[in-house]
C-alpha cells in the first residue's frame, strides 16, 4: 500500500513523546508499505540526520521549508490577534501554507497513494478536497478537551476570552472535519469512547501508545534519594502548567516533609519564565538533551502533576519500563489502562 503522511515536523530525532510515537509506528509501516513523509523543516541542524535516518528506513521524505515557528515575543503575539479576524483556529491556521498545500498536490498526483494520513489532526485541514483515496487523521488528543481545559487554568478575564474563542473555533474545526473524515485513529480507549458518542458514522480506530522496553530498562544502580523528576516537552502548554503547578502548589508540602527532595525538569525547549521560576524555587532542568535515560536513571520517583491534556502519556509507561515509582494526577494517567 502507498500511504501519504502529512505532518508538522521529522518525527526524528525523538525528542518528544509525539516524535516517539510517529517515528516508531512509521518504521514499523515502511517494513511494509511504501510511505512518502510530507513536513516542514526549519533549519534545525539535526535536520539532514534525521531526513538520512528516515530514508535508511525506505520512507520518502519531502520537505517544505518554513521560519521557525515562535513560541513568544512580538511576531507571535502578532500572529495570536491576526486570528481573531480568521474562522479557523489558531493550531490549525498557523500551520497553513501554500507552498505546502501546492506540494501535496504533485505528491498525490505523482504518488497516487491508496491512503492519505494527517498525523496530527489540525493537519487534516490539507485533506479535504482529495476524495479519491480514504482520508484519516490521528488524534495525538482531543484538542478541544485540551482548549477547555485551558479556559479553567486561565487566570486573567483577558486570556480566558482569547482562550473561550480559540476554544469554540476548535469545536467548529473538530465538528466539520470529522463530518467529512474516513476515519480517526485515538490513543486511548478513553477518547476512542468519547469520539463514538459525538460522532457516530465516524470510524474510530485504536492504536494505544507502547514503550521500547529494550531502550528504557531498570537500572542497576540506586537512584538519588530525594530526586523527583518530570520527563516531557517543555514547549508544549500542558507541561508548563503542571510543572507550573508542581512547583507552586505541591514541591513546598514535599519539603515541609522531606526538605532534602530535588526536583529535576527533562526536556526540550522550557521557556525562560519557567526556568526563571524554577531557579527561584531550587528546580533544575535539563534543556534538550539527545537521551533522557541518564537523567532518569537518577531519579527515585517519577512525577506527572498534569492538569490539561489528553491520550495517554509515554512518559508514565517509560518511567515504569525503568523500575521507577510514578506519582500522577488522575488526568495525567488517564488513558491507560
Amino acid at each position: 500500500m502507498k500511504i501519504l503522511v502529512l505532518d508538522e515536523f521529522l518525527c526524528y530525532p525523538v525528542d518528544s513523546g509525539k516524535k516517539v510515537r510517529t517515528y516508531n509506528l512509521l518504521r514499523q509501516l515502511a517494513a511494509r508499505h511504501r510511505i512518502t513523509l510530507l513536513c516542514f523543516v526549519w533549519g534545525d541542524s539535526r535536520e539532514p540526520e534525521g531526513i538520512e535516518h528516515l530514508k535508511s528506513l525506505g520512507i520518502e521524505v519531502i520537505t517544505v521549508t518554513r521560519s521557525n515557528p515562535a513560541k513568544s515575543g512580538a511576531a507571535f503575539y502578532w500572529k495570536l490577534f491576526a486570528n481573531l479576524f480568521s474562522p479557523l483556529p489558531y493550531i490549525v491556521a498557523g500551520h497553513l501554507s501554500p507552498v505546502y498545500r501546492d506540494q501535496l498536490a504533485r505528491l498525490v498526483v505523482d504518488r497516487k497513494p491508496d491512503l492519505l494520513l494527517a498525523e496530527w489532526s489540525p493537519y487534516a485541514v490539507y485533506l479535504r478536497k482529495y476524495s479519491l483515496a480514504p482520508r484519516i487523521a490521528v488524534a495525538h488528543n482531543i484538542e478541544s478537551s485540551i482548549w477547555r481545559g485551558y479556559i479553567e487554568k486561565s487566570q486573567s478575564l483577558a486570556r480566558r476570552m482569547y482562550v473561550g474563542l480559540q476554544y469554540r473555533k476548535v469545536v467548529r474545526f473538530e465538528h466539520e472535519t470529522f463530518g467529512w473524515l474516513d476515519g480517526l485513529i485515538t490513543v486511548s480507549p478513553v477518547e476512542q469512547e468519547m469520539i463514538r458518542k459525538e460522532y457516530p458514522h465516524l470510524r474510530v480506530g485504536l492504536v494505544d501508545n507502547g514503550v521500547d522496553t529494550d531502550y528504557f530498562t531498570p537500572s542497576p544502580s540506586f537512584p538519588e534519594e530525594c530526586l523527583v523528576s518530570f520527563t516531557g516537552s517543555m514547549d508544549w502548554r500542558p507541561n508548563q502548567d503542571g510543572i507550573e503547578f508542581f512547583i507552586r502548589s505541591v514541591l513546598p508540602l514535599l519539603r515541609a516533609k522531606v526538605a532534602e527532595v530535588k526536583c529535576l525538569v527533562i526536556g526540550r525547549q522550557p521557556p525562560d519564565w519557567l526556568v526563571a521560576l524554577g531557579r527561584e524555587h531550587g528546580v533544575d532542568f535539563t534543556g534538550s538533551i539527545p537521551d533522557v535515560r541518564p537523567d532518569m536513571r537518577r531519579t527515585a520517583v517519577s512525577i506527572v502533576p498534569l492538569r490539561i491534556g489528553g491520550g495517554s502519556r509515554l512518559k508514565i509507561l517509560e518511567g515504569l519500563a525503568m523500575g521507577k515509582a510514578v506519582v500522577s494526577t488522575a488526568l495525567g494517567a488517564e488513558g491507560l489502562a
